[in-house]
């Protein structure tokens, strides 16, 4: 039987380091596991914050622990598989802080069963939370106000990361 899984700090960026401060970070799948530990991350490094999840209590207490830090911190209940809701959120975030300088993608779903049992239904939720997701965000964040395209944050630049997480 497997050792029981203990959680660790999954990145330690020193609060003192200021590489962050004064930039806007956007995390999807922020209300738990991976999303709460890079948020924190994130915050410790000196970001503002914005959260996406479909929970909005677990949302919230996340956010809740990062304010009491000192974070100024947006939540969005936002289903990330939906084009008019991911620009909505982007607009409504963009409007509060004024740019949005990194994205991690990290919004992922799986039901639990083995891929073997996986209905084609089931499937394509996965597929559509796990990757179509990511090009929704990509794409909505690389237009700048004006509708040219370009990186995120101001003067072009930013920081994407993005991955799919799934459980054995």
């Amino acid at each position: 039987m497997p050792a029981p899984h203990t959680p660790r700090r999954l990145v330690d960026v020193p609060a003192s380091s200021g590489g962050l401060s004064g930039r806007v970070a956007l995390v999807t799948g922020a209300s738990r596991g991976l999303g709460a530990a890079m948020a924190e991350a994130l915050a410790r490094a000196g970001c503002s914050l914005v959260l996406w999840a479909r929970t909005p209590a677990t949302l919230e207490r996340v956010a809740h622990r990062l304010r009491g830090r000192g974070r100024e911190v947006l939540t969005q209940c936002v289903d990330v598989t939906n084009p008019r809701q991911v620009r909505q959120a982007v607009a409504q975030a963009t409007r509060r802080f004024g740019r949005l300088d990194i994205l991690v993608n990290n919004a992922g779903i799986w039901d639990g069963d083995p891929l073997t049992k996986l209905r084609l239904q089931a499937w394509s939720r996965v597929v559509t939370t796990d990757l179509t997701s990511v090009f929704l965000g990509v794409d909505v964040l690389a237009v700048t106000p004006d509708g040219r395209k370009a990186y995120i944050g101001n003067g072009g630049t930013g920081a994407v990361v993005s991955g799919a997480w799934t459980k054995n």
